[in-house]
């Protein structure tokens, strides 16, 4: 099933897990917060109370909830945050690449990222909806929006349920994405 909005994602995978900045590598996030006690996160630092960076370290929900799991994971420790902001269009190559070992920010589950990352979550679920002018009495339903102009953000799949076809998308309508 899929499910949008604020979600963990867990570079826990069984290949290994190089440790940022170190020679040693690990089986897997847990084992490196188990051992090495730190942990390099990746947060969104731009969007207000959810993850935003205004001083030396980010803040937010997000962040709040990062460093519980973390802790949990190491047993009640503490352990050292390395913070890193992860954008959109950059999460999914700091995963693959080792930049970060976890990521804790908004992003929708849908079938072709499973084959990419592994879900942890979702640990907050925040629905989403289509915007028009008020005064377009042309777009009453998604339907509508068929031929229209469609805004796509950079590293968003939003767009994904109008413009594609099943399994991730639900309408698969002709729009132009701009």
């Amino acid at each position: 099933m899929r499910r949008l909005g604020l979600i963990l994602v867990l570079a826990v995978s069984a290949t290994s897990l190089a440790a940022c900045g170190g020679d040693k590598t690990y089986s897997s996030v847990v084992d490196k917060v188990k051992d090495s006690k730190t942990i390099t996160i990746g947060t969104k630092w731009d969007q207000p109370s959810l993850g935003l960076k205004k001083g030396a370290a980010p803040e937010g929900f997000d962040v709040d909830v990062a460093q519980y799991v973390v802790k949990q994971l190491a047993g009640g420790q503490d352990v050292n945050i390395t913070w890193k902001e992860s954008a959109s269009s950059n999460r999914e190559a700091f995963l693959a690449t080792g930049t970060v070992d976890i990521i804790f920010a908004t992003y929708s589950i849908t079938d072709s990222r499973k084959q990419k990352v592994t879900f942890g979550g979702p640990y907050i679920v925040a629905h989403q909806d289509t915007m028009v002018r008020g005064d377009s009495a042309d777009i009453t339903k998604a339907t509508d929006l068929a031929g229209k102009r469609i805004c796509q953000a950079a590293g968003s799949n939003s767009y994904k349920r109008i413009t594609d076809p099943p399994p991730d998308g639900k309408l698969d309508l002709d729009a132009q994405l701009v």
